[in-house]
């Protein structure tokens, strides 16, 4: 796991140690890589296991774009994303319920992960959409996976805990990323705003 904060500039405390920042200029959207494990490849200390279950791993995660995420089922429950933080031959995930939160499951695997990565992950960092992004205003929203609905062409890609929803996915070309975001399902009027953190 040394290799995970290898470049990387501070950790970030705001989720308590498991965080590590990539960019932090307060004035700027700030990008997180989420990580369970600290580099020892023991769990970080601040998160809490509220289940241990045994489960299965078929394919890489379709939440966000990692080499080290995948999609694991345990009691017919679906987790995804689930973090593989230790070597291949080790036998457990780790599945956040949410990258705002310190809650996740531990997935003993019943059988040994698939040999290669999916040919869509780049690599472990932060490629592809965010998993979650808090906003300006507060709101934290998570990707959605599944069926949604769509406004304008562009489909709702996060669902917010202000029961809002960011339509189609953020832009990232400037410093402070900004997205389209609605009040709820029933709202077709969409506003632009800035996100303040974007997690991986």
């Amino acid at each position: 796991m040394n290799t995970l904060f290898r470049g990387l500039t501070t950790v970030a405390l705001s989720l308590c140690c498991s965080v590590a920042v990539l960019s932090a200029a307060l004035a700027h959207t700030r990008v997180e890589l989420f990580s369970a494990w600290s580099p020892n490849e023991t769990l970080h200390s601040d998160l809490h296991v509220s289940d241990r279950v045994k489960g299965k791993c078929w394919v890489q995660s379709l939440a966000l774009s990692r080499a080290d995420a995948w999609r694991c089922m345990a009691a017919d429950q679906i987790y995804d994303p689930c973090f593989l933080g230790r070597p291949r031959g080790h036998q457990e995930v780790v599945c956040p319920r949410s990258p705002f939160e310190h809650v996740v499951t531990v997935i003993k695997l019943t059988q040994a992960l698939p040999a290669q990565p999916g040919p869509a992950v780049a690599g472990l960092g932060s490629s592809g959409a965010p998993w979650g992004l808090e906003l300006a205003n507060g709101a934290r929203c998570i990707s959605v996976q599944g069926a949604t609905f769509t406004i304008a062409g562009m489909r709702a890609n996060y669902a917010c805990n202000t029961k809002g929803w960011i339509i189609g996915q953020p832009n990232g070309s400037q410093a402070t990323w900004k997205a389209f975001y609605i009040n709820s399902v029933d709202d077709s009027n969409a506003t632009q705003v800035d996100i303040a953190r974007a997690v991986f």
